[in-house]
């Protein structure tokens, strides 16, 4: 909100001399750190598939798919071109990681397999994968849509709640042979 507030020039006048650049490096050392807290948060001891760095990874992916997508509508000529470059490399890296988890869980044991297998299965997950691959698609002429960060939105939320129906707890095989 002060970042805002000094972007726009609207800041009380004791705010006013405070330097853009330290309250951009604060802002974004925040939100880094807020990001890092949400995935470590969710790598539930109980849940052996998300037990690890994956949830920070999803959190990171999302924060720069969307991140970098609603840029684009604050942005112009050369900024705009580097927000789109930017985020092309994220919907790639997110079609690359999410088209890869289920398949490295497949090759686990029966969590991790059964976890795998249900994200194969999913059309929540392949819903997520389309609207990735539709963001590549959508950015090929070097413009960004303005309906893409939206829909980019949709997506990612579809892909956290791939998570929370389809990624097995433990508890899910108490009583059956591993």
């Amino acid at each position: 909100g002060l970042m805002m507030l000094l972007r726009l020039g609207n800041a009380p006048a004791f705010l006013q001399n405070l330097d853009q650049r330290l309250v951009g490096g604060i802002t974004a050392i925040a939100g880094l750190l807020a990001v890092l807290a949400m995935g470590v948060t969710y790598a539930w001891t109980g849940i052996d598939p998300i037990h690890n760095v994956i949830p920070t990874l999803f959190f990171l992916l999302t924060a720069a798919i969307l991140g970098t997508a609603f840029t684009t509508y604050f942005t112009r000529g050369e900024a705009l071109e580097s927000a789109r470059q930017a985020l092309r490399s994220a919907l790639i890296t997110g079609l690359v990681v999410h088209v890869s988890v289920p398949l490295i869980w497949i090759s686990g044991g029966t969590l991790m397999r059964n976890s795998g297998t249900r994200y194969l299965e999913s059309p929540v997950h392949w819903f997520h994968i389309l609207v990735l691959c539709l963001g590549l698609y959508a950015i090929r002429n070097k413009t960004v849509p303005k309906w893409l960060p939206p829909l980019l939105l949709i997506g990612e939320l579809a892909g956290r709640l791939a998570v929370f129906m389809l990624v097995m707890p433990s508890r899910a095989n108490i009583g059956n042979l591993y």
